[in-house]
């Protein structure tokens, strides 16, 4: 419920605070953050098919349908929240709006690290041994860093 909340305040902040600015800045602003959007939703649609039968709303782990651990996922553990943070951003930039880009910083980046923590106790309970092996060699959210 906090991210579709979230996800919902930062398209009405899109709707009632989108900047109607003109220029060369503006449009620099609104290229840059369409790209990033895009990418964002490229890596969730890329992310979700890797997933498959794996693929789920809510966080949830199944031993029938295993471990995934390609595509994106063989760089970082949670590759869908990392493209839908960089959707929402992207989304603000684009329309220039500073309090969309407030809500996506605050509201959704923030409960899509709480998914993905509450997410991690749950495959390390389903998965054990193979999880934590894993964890071990991959990031939680950007590769090499985090």
């Amino acid at each position: 419920m906090a991210n579709l909340t979230a996800f919902g305040l930062l398209f009405l902040s899109l709707l009632i605070f989108s900047s109607s600015a003109a220029g060369f800045m503006a449009l620099q602003l609104a290229l840059s953050g369409s790209l990033l959007a895009l990418a964002g939703a490229a890596l969730v649609v890329i992310c979700h098919a890797e997933l498959g039968a794996a693929w789920s709303f809510a966080p949830k782990a199944d031993r029938s349908t295993g471990l995934i651990t390609t595509g994106p996922y063989r760089l970082v553990r949670h590759p869908i929240y990392v493209g839908l943070a960089l959707l929402a951003v992207g989304e603000a930039l684009a329309f220039g709006s500073w309090p969309a880009l407030f809500v996506a910083l605050s509201g959704i980046v923030p409960t899509l690290a709480w998914r993905a923590r509450a997410e991690e106790k749950l495959l390390s309970r389903t998965f054990g041994e193979t999880y934590k092996v894993y964890r071990q060699r991959t990031k939680m959210i950007v590769p090499h860093l985090i």
